[in-house]
């Protein structure tokens, strides 16, 4: 309930400062968590279905979930199934990292060393 409070807050917050248009992806597909010298990285990929997305991201809601957000194409876009990959480091000792979209949710545990 808590990380479903933060995400909106930083949702209301991106749409009231009227700066940013991205949205949360449809559905995030697969996520993975990696280390590379010391630091923890959680890359996730979702699929759309036009092109013309861009600026993926992971937008950090607490220290282990993000949201994935990217911006929909304006106007006509081509109707063609797409894949959209954004990278964010963890800086957490959860041991699990949560990537959300407006669908649905993925966990996994954070890579051990």
């Amino acid at each position: 309930m808590r990380s479903l409070l933060a995400l909106a807050a930083v949702l209301f917050a991106t749409v009231a400062s009227g700066k940013d248009s991205s949205v949360l992806v449809p559905r995030v597909n697969n996520i993975v968590v990696t280390r590379d010298g010391g630091k923890v990285f959680v890359t996730a990929t979702a699929t759309v279905s036009t092109a013309g997305w861009k600026n993926a991201r992971l937008v950090k809601i607490d220290p282990a979930t993000f949201a994935f957000r990217a911006v929909p194409p304006e106007g006509m876009a081509a109707q063609v199934i797409s894949t959209l990959t954004a990278t964010a480091e963890v800086k957490t000792k959860a041991k699990a990292v949560t990537v959300k979209a407006q669908r649905n949710a993925l966990q996994a545990p954070l890579a051990t060393q």
